[in-house]
């Protein structure tokens, strides 16, 4: 394809190339190379270690990836700078399938010592870790953390964030015991006025002229005398 136009790359940008999904241009590259004419090495590697199979399997162009791997025969587990595999940084399950169906180690860790698996679990790739995980049978998904900044999102967006509840949707027993205590509390309430009451009744009260005082409501008895 020497007649392909290459406007706005770089001389050996074939990364920018596989990122679009340009197979005309990124066989141009491989063939011919740029304009200075030297072909590529389909390993070639940028600055940072990122390969042109890096770059299809990021972006999920997975008719790239066969071509690079099975015409120009790009190695399937090579590494960037950070030991990262193509199988570390693609996002979709399709990808990784494609990858994995290429002969890619779903068991082989990068620089920090994680599987595909541990970077698309931490990176919430979710149909990645579903499809991996019969892969990788040995591996345990950790308990997530939230962030601070997750934590208020969660909460602005109206999330119920709370902890009283137990997972099965009972309350919480310490709350159990705050009700019990505030019946205990209302039940020596209530036999602490019983108690008053008939200790105000039982009294013997001082009396005049024979009736209790407090009972005579205002009769006062005439001490007139005949």
């Amino acid at each position: 394809m020497p007649g392909t136009e290459l406007p706005g790359l770089a001389e050996t940008n074939i990364w920018l190339a596989c990122s679009d999904g340009r197979m005309d241009l990124v066989e141009h590259f491989l063939k011919h190379g740029g304009p200075g004419g030297t072909p590529l090495d389909p390993n070639v590697k940028d600055d940072t270690g990122y390969t042109p199979l890096h770059a299809a399997a990021a972006y999920a162009h997975i008719p790239l990836i066969h071509l690079l791997v099975t015409t120009y025969h790009a190695q399937i587990d090579i590494v960037d700078d950070d030991g990262d595999t193509p199988l570390h940084v693609c996002e979709t399950a399709a990808v990784a399938k494609c990858l994995v169906e290429l002969g890619a180690d779903v068991e082989r860790r990068n620089g920090e010592g994680k599987l595909p698996i541990e970077v698309a679990d931490e990176e919430e790739r979710e149909d990645v870790v579903a499809y991996l995980k019969d892969l990788t049978p040995t591996y345990e998904r950790a308990i997530r953390t939230l962030s601070m900044e997750e934590f208020a999102h969660m909460f602005e967006n109206g999330a119920d964030v709370s902890c009283d509840d137990d997972e099965d949707g009972s309350v919480d027993d310490n709350e159990d015991d705050g009700d019990d205590d505030s019946a205990e509390q209302q039940d020596n309430e209530d036999d602490d006025g019983e108690s008053g009451s008939e200790s105000a009744g039982d009294s013997t009260l001082p009396s005049t002229n024979g009736i209790p005082n407090g009972l005579t409501n205002g009769y006062h008895p005439s001490t007139d005398s005949d």
